[in-house]
């Protein structure tokens, strides 16, 4: 069973799990001058990491820790909260809608919206210099939980990012073949790939091709959960059966569909090789449905980056 849920940050910064985006331009700071209410802040988020936290309420401090999932000696090692990331000091403005972090000798300007069913620091927090952007890197702080998360900013994230160059390799069809774009639909030879949702633990899709339809619903993993890096490691070892030398990394692992799920795309797949008129008369590879899960992993991992 899980433990209850409180979603957590960006890119890599310092240190492993570390994840405020940091640019050259990036200057250590308060929020911006200019007032941002945080009604205004988008609250829907994706979840890109979990971990647990300890919270020293006189130092105002915050120690991280990451749970292990890898494989020794050919065996699974899950161990919880064993692995210390990093310490974040938090420095509160007098509005109390906005912080400072520090991590290390960086730091971080950041809006704060409390959670007053939790006890401080719970609550959203978001990257001051990120708020124009289509995803504002943050974290959802909880009661014991800490996770790493991007704010939602776009309402149209698929025609915001390009994936004309995955696409068209995983179906085998060339540059003079049209991708097109329509908010969160991108289509290509026929085949339309929908993104329906982009919620904390899980992406789904809509996929179609001439009236064929697969309603497709990826649900993340973590480390954090011990049955999550179970199922991973047995994802794995299917896998490393085909694949001897294969080493199990539980990133690789880290979306799940349902056995129906993958019928459904085998099915689809079978059908556009069969009717797609650029395949007609040609020998073709034919991609399985494990194959499109796989492709559809990369395109979630890309709109949640």
């Amino acid at each position: 069973m899980k433990k209850k849920l409180f979603p957590l940050l960006g890119s890599l910064l310092l240190c492993a799990g570390c994840e405020i985006t940091v640019t050259d331009n990036t200057e250590i700071s308060e929020p911006s001058d200019t007032p941002v209410s945080l009604g205004q802040l988008p609250k829907d988020y994706y979840i890109k990491d979990l971990m647990a936290y300890t919270w020293s309420d006189g130092a105002g401090q915050a120690t991280v820790y990451s749970s292990t999932c890898k494989e020794e000696n050919y065996e699974l090692v899950w161990k919880a909260d064993n692995q210390k990331e990093y310490v974040v000091t938090f420095f509160d403005y007098p509005s109390r809608d906005s912080l400072e972090m520090m991590i290390g000798a960086a730091s971080f300007g950041m809006y704060y919206d409390a959670d007053m069913s939790n006890p401080y620091p719970a609550g959203r927090i978001y990257q001051a210099d990120q708020i124009n952007k289509d995803a504002i890197s943050g974290f959802v702080i909880g009661y014991d939980t800490y996770a790493s998360v991007g704010f939602i900013n776009t309402e149209c994230p698929v025609e915001d990012l390009d994936f004309a160059d995955e696409i068209m390799d995983f179906l085998k069809i060339n540059a003079n073949d049209q991708v097109s774009y329509n908010c969160n639909t991108v289509t290509a030879a026929g085949v339309d790939i929908k993104l329906v949702s982009n919620k904390p633990t899980s992406v789904s899709y809509s996929i179609s091709f001439e009236g064929n339809k697969c309603d497709i619903t990826e649900t993340l993993r973590f480390a954090f959960y011990e049955d999550d890096c179970k199922a991973a490691y047995d994802d794995f070892l299917i896998d490393a059966e085909a694949e001897p030398g294969l080493r199990f990394d539980m990133n690789d692992y880290s979306y799940s569909l349902e056995t129906e799920s993958l019928r459904c795309l085998d099915n689809l797949l079978d059908d556009f090789y069969m009717d797609a008129p650029l395949f007609k008369g040609k020998k073709v590879e034919k991609r399985s449905g494990k194959e499109f899960a796989k492709f559809l992993n990369k395109m979630s991992k890309k709109i949640r980056k």
